[in-house]
């Protein structure tokens, strides 16, 4: 019998770690399949998003493509959503084609967004969440932020589910990251995982009273009590806006097993 190469004993441990993988499913590689990325660098300036649609957009908001922000994660442009009066309500919303949450893939949310001004009073601030256009706005994965507990901050709130981060940093750029994780056996249910600055800082259990909810089709963005009056001056800006799917993709791995497999043996028959 031959003598087996170190680099064929290799190749086979390659190929039973990844064959312990496959039983054991703990590991999956996926495919990202990209709904929608706006980083609005082909907008014009001064022009509110061409991928966006205005639902309430006061006089005088300033709310369009702007550049000049510093350390914008996508140079030149972001999105500059500024409430100028206190009496004016801001809503819009970011239409996409319909994805359904299955049992087999999981809804990435993300954003990067840089927060000038907020709301003094504790509870005003504005809200960000996936929607359903006919079912309405989600009750999961629903950002809601408003003044930090120390002086000239903000603060994170899970809008259902409590405290996500607070005394962020005004004037900083910040990456959330949402993963809908809907159960294995009802979409109708499952978990959302919140990460800021790519470290995990938050869980929320989500259940919906129907399917139709888990039909995403929209991304809202306005102020977090549209009725209540006056409305206090917020800016913020957004870039790097983008949902994608995560499907879990098996056939890779069966391709590798067979393919290190093969490989070892060539190589220990070379010796």
């Amino acid at each position: 019998m031959k003598h087996i190469s170190y680099s064929a004993r290799r190749w086979f441990s390659i190929a039973l770690v990844v064959g312990s993988i496959l039983t054991t499913g703990s590991v999956q590689p996926v495919l990202a399949q990209y709904i929608f990325i706006d980083r609005f660098d082909a907008d014009s300036v001064g022009a509110f998003p061409s991928t966006w649609t205005a639902d309430t957009i006061g006089s005088s908001a300033k709310i369009y493509v702007t550049n000049g922000i510093p350390a914008v994660p996508s140079v030149p442009n972001s999105f500059q959503i500024s409430n100028l009066s206190t009496n004016e309500h801001f809503a819009m919303h970011r239409s996409f084609p319909t994805y359904s949450l299955n049992t087999v893939s999981q809804l990435v949310v993300n954003y990067s967004i840089n927060v000038t001004t907020i709301p003094q009073d504790g509870s005003l601030g504005f809200s960000m969440m996936p929607a359903n256009s006919t079912a309405g706005e989600e009750t999961f994965a629903a950002l809601r932020a408003y003044k930090g507990s120390a002086a000239n901050t903000w603060a994170i709130q899970n809008y259902y589910d409590g405290l996500v981060a607070n005394n962020l940093a005004l004037s900083n750029w910040y990456k959330l990251r949402l993963e809908i994780d809907p159960s294995s056996t009802n979409a109708q249910n499952g978990v959302v995982r919140w990460f800021l600055n790519d470290s995990f800082v938050h869980s929320e259990n989500f259940v919906v009273p129907s399917i139709t909810r888990t039909n995403l089709d929209s991304f809202v963005v306005r102020d977090t009590f549209p009725t209540f009056i006056p409305h206090s001056v917020t800016t913020f800006h957004l870039d790097n806006v983008f949902i994608f799917a995560e499907v879990p993709e098996p056939s890779a791995l069966m391709l590798l097993v067979p393919g290190a497999l093969l490989f070892a043996l060539r190589r220990s028959r070379s010796r």
